[in-house]
């Protein structure tokens, strides 16, 4: 089910455990990013892409309390990149 969030966009409305689930995401994602920097320092690759393919919306609601939270696109872009030193 979906309802209109604050920014008028759609968002999922979800129990706890989504919240959960994203947490787990968000930190795999970062996770990932830390272990690629390396291999981007060395030149193996110039960019790196999450998909996520079950992504949904931005936003999500809590079906309880009507309280929104990020989902995982926006997770996915609040990763921390790490700085690349490129020569």
């Amino acid at each position: 089910m979906t309802r209109r969030a604050k920014d008028g966009l759609p968002a999922r409305v979800s129990g706890p455990w989504t919240q959960e689930k994203l947490a787990y995401v968000g930190r795999y994602a970062q996770a990932f990013m830390t272990a690629m920097a390396p291999r981007r320092s060395q030149g193996r690759w110039s960019d790196l892409a999450y998909i996520d393919l079950l992504a949904g919306p931005g936003l999500g609601i809590h079906r309880h309390t009507s309280a929104e939270f990020d989902g995982s696109p926006l997770r996915a872009l609040k990763v921390r990149r790490h700085s690349i030193a490129c020569s």
